[in-house]
């Protein structure tokens, strides 16, 4: 979890400590309001290793968004199919301490995001950060997720990322997924993407599979494609963890 935030206080060790989320939240009816530390809003792959089909992460998760944001971001429910939430933040991965790019300005930027599912199966979000980010610069990040149920067990997601700042960060990417559950304890996958960054593509392409033997436990086995086409690199890597859940 030391990846999450940027702020080294708590550092104990080789792996050192971190906080993921600390915050309070009040509700009431269609409204709900964090402050403090949370998830990061935006993207379809998450922090936490239960919430993602793939062992390892898209490059646009770790490249072009925040994991964590520090602040308040009010999520308000307009109507049963469209939702949205808006905010204020201290940058990116910053915890409680905000961080800065070298200049004299520190984290602040706002964050928002709507969501659309017209029909059960077919959902959009689109969730944007504006402002000082904090180590990356000042700029503009954005991710746009699509979700369509094609038949029942069978899923596709589409989410394209965009990241500009000051800092000369150019970056831009565009992730599918095909999900299929083959039955109650076996379910198959596969993630392509195309990674761009100050003007080099990247490519990967994953294979993996998520294995149920009980409720509380999944394994989750992978084999991944990396390759860059203007160096002529590329290299393939199996991947394996258990997680259980208690």
């Amino acid at each position: 979890t030391n990846d999450f935030d940027d702020d080294p206080d708590w550092d104990h060790g080789i792996y050192g400590w971190a906080m993921p989320q600390l915050y309070l939240e009040l509700a009431k009816d269609d409204l709900s309001v964090k402050l403090g530390h949370f998830y990061a809003i935006g993207g379809y792959e998450k922090s936490r290793a239960t919430d993602n089909f793939f062992y390892s992460h898209a490059k646009t998760m770790y490249r072009a968004e925040a994991r964590t944001l520090t602040g308040v971001l009010a999520d308000y429910n307009v109507t049963e199919e469209l939702t949205t939430s808006f905010g204020w933040v201290a940058g990116w991965d910053t915890g409680f301490d905000q961080a800065n790019d070298g200049d004299a300005s520190d984290g602040s930027a706002l964050a928002s995001s709507i969501g659309f599912e017209p029909i059960e199966g077919i959902s959009l979000v689109y969730a944007l950060t504006l402002g000082d980010l904090g180590e990356r610069g000042e700029g503009y990040a954005h991710s746009v997720v699509g979700k369509l149920e094609i038949l029942d067990g069978l899923k596709y997601i589409i989410q394209t990322d965009m990241l500009e700042t000051n800092h000369h960060q150019h970056v831009y990417g565009i992730n599918q997924y095909v999900l299929y559950d083959i039955n109650d304890t076996l379910s198959a996958g596969v993630r392509a993407e195309w990674f761009k960054v100050n003007g080099v593509s990247e490519n990967d392409v994953t294979f993996g599979l998520n294995i149920r033997p009980r409720d509380c436990l999944v394994i989750r086995p992978e084999v991944r494609t990396d390759w860059e086409p203007s160096a002529g690199t590329d290299q393939s890597i199996f991947g394996i963890d258990v997680i259980l859940s208690y």
